[in-house]
């Protein structure tokens, strides 16, 4: 594996974990509710990636291919998480957002910003179509995943306001 690989793979490992860490504390602090949901699907979601990203890195450590190492998942991932986040937000009441709520929800979106970044920086980058492809991927469910949490924090602000945005014209008997 080459030493620019190497970096990009350990980056992206570290990333993960980052976002693991996080979303395992916003989960333990955050009250029974939609955050709290949301967060553990999060959380489950990048566990997923960050066991991907080490498959990988274990792979290329082996001398494989990234070709060979590389694992897409088209867009399943994608519709995933913003299909949990409909379905968690219609089994609860809306609610009001406690400040602890809302600043990890912040802070939630500043760790998937700087993903999103490092993955289209990787985009840029990109020595061939599969490294491309791959990291194209990975920054679409990061925005995804950010996409996610500033409907959670437009939900708990507005719950009628983003019921209409989306469609669903009332959230009542939703």
């Amino acid at each position: 594996m080459s030493e620019r690989l190497n970096d990009i793979m350990i980056r992206a490992a570290e990333l993960a974990e980052n976002a693991v860490e996080f979303y395992e504390t916003a989960v333990s602090d955050c009250p029974e509710g939609v955050s709290k949901e949301v967060f553990q699907a999060l959380l489950d979601d990048e566990a997923d990636h960050l066991a991907r990203i080490r498959e990988m890195q274990e792979g290329l450590a082996q001398g494989e291919s990234f070709k060979s190492v590389c694992c897409l998942d088209e867009e399943e991932q994608v519709e995933d998480v913003e299909f949990a986040f409909r379905r968690i937000v219609e089994e609860y009441e809306p609610t009001e957002a406690s400040s602890e709520e809302e600043d990890a929800i912040k802070a939630g979106a500043d760790i998937e910003q700087v993903s999103v970044d490092f993955y289209e920086d990787w985009v840029e980058e990109a020595e061939d179509d599969q490294e491309s492809d791959f990291s194209e991927q990975v920054a679409e469910e990061k925005r995804a995943r950010l996409a996610v949490l500033q409907d959670l924090e437009y939900y708990l602000d507005d719950p009628e306001g983003w019921a209409l945005s989306v469609g669903k014209g009332s959230l009542e008997g939703v």
